[in-house]
């Protein structure tokens, strides 16, 4: 593995309760399984642990701190190592899940499914009850590879993961996985 310095532009700033500080992201890193041409490894090294995920020919694997499972026993390794298929999700929506009712997943599957500009009518969405989504997909340029992302974690997701570099390390996974899935979808990336 090495040190990933494409994930992150070298401008990156990290906001802390309306503060901005700069941030070092020497700890994460990205690779490959030895002799598995095709696999991906992403993840971070803190306090000289790995955390984050192997793809590979058998599935994709996570990797996390024990403690974080295991909290008030003592055991002899740091680690936790599960495969994707063990993952079991509480919610009736599997994987996909995230949307807080069949309305709004079903929106948001639509509105992934266009490529083309779509015309504001917020009729059904008019309620006070909930936000407006004001956004407009439009269809991606073959040139751009780039863009520019805004990821916000509460009180809630930091007590979770306990460290500043332990929540930057989880949202730098999810970048990359992502990054890995438009990678194998886009001709010429």
């Amino acid at each position: 593995m090495r040190r990933d310095t494409t994930l992150f532009a070298p401008d990156l700033k990290v906001e802390v309760s309306g503060e901005e500080l700069p941030y070092d992201t020497s700890h994460i890193y990205t690779g490959e399984l030895h002799g598995e041409k095709g696999s991906l490894t992403h993840g971070s090294i803190i306090e000289g642990r790995f955390e984050g995920f192997i793809q590979s020919h058998q599935g994709t694997f996570y990797v996390e701190p024990a403690e974080r499972y295991l909290k008030d026993r003592r055991v002899a390794y740091h680690s936790v190592i599960y495969h994707e298929d063990d993952i079991h999700y509480p919610h009736k929506y599997g994987a996909e899940g995230g949307c807080a009712d069949e309305s709004i997943l079903e929106k948001m599957r639509k509105y992934q499914a266009t490529g083309i500009d779509e015309p504001d009518n917020h009729d059904d969405d008019e309620r006070s009850d909930g936000p407006l989504i004001l956004r407009k997909r439009r269809a991606a340029s073959k040139e751009q590879n780039t863009c520019q992302l805004y990821i916000q974690t509460d009180h809630l997701f930091f007590r979770y993961y306990g460290t500043r570099e332990a929540v930057i390390a989880q949202i730098s996974s999810h970048v990359k996985a992502i990054d890995s899935i438009c990678r194998h979808r886009l001709p010429g990336h």
